[in-house]
């Protein structure tokens, strides 16, 4: 098979064009969809993954403005995320994480809810229960406020550290 050179220089000139106008329409959008992310320094062996579309929490509170989730992985590669859920006021917040904490029944054995102190908030540790293997294996989610905005860390690790670690990073 002959290949004219007049015709094929053309061909690979427009599909280098379109290959570079692709890169550089991918990487503006990048950019341009979430310039800020909830944890800045992310911790070390956590990597941010992506932002999720807006999770509803309306059946906690009425009083919802904005709220924005984003996932992570924790340095043992499972998923953690974060809810940042702003309120119209801090009594709408307070009312929310009892609300939140409401569909949880006790624990037979043992304290589902354990309060916690960091970053000069005191904040609430859940404790829930999931199958994984034929086995009962811990999973945990700190809740707090800082003013009107609520933060709600869910890890699926059995360690309390992997939502801890996200929690404290926030710095809220």
């Amino acid at each position: 098979m002959i290949f004219n050179k007049k015709k094929l220089i053309p061909i690979i000139l427009v599909s280098i064009i379109a290959s570079l106008s692709l890169c550089c329409i991918e990487d503006s959008n990048n950019q341009d969809e979430n310039p800020a992310i909830l944890v800045d320094p992310i911790p070390a062996g956590y990597e941010y993954i992506a932002t999720l579309p807006n999770s509803n929490y309306n059946e906690f509170s009425e009083h919802i403005i904005h709220s924005k989730e984003e996932a992570y992985r924790d340095k043992d590669n499972l998923d953690v995320s974060i809810i940042k859920i702003e309120l119209d006021s801090e009594q709408s917040a307070l009312e929310f994480m009892s609300n939140y904490k409401d569909q949880y029944i006790e624990l037979p054995d043992g304290s589902r809810f354990t309060e916690i102190y960091f970053n000069d908030h005191n904040a609430i540790k859940i404790k829930k229960y999931v199958i994984n293997n034929g086995t009962q294996v811990p999973r945990y989610r700190i809740i707090w406020n800082n003013g009107n905005i609520v933060y709600n860390i869910k890890s699926n690790s059995n360690l309390e550290e992997s939502s801890l670690i996200l929690a404290k990073a926030t710095g809220a």
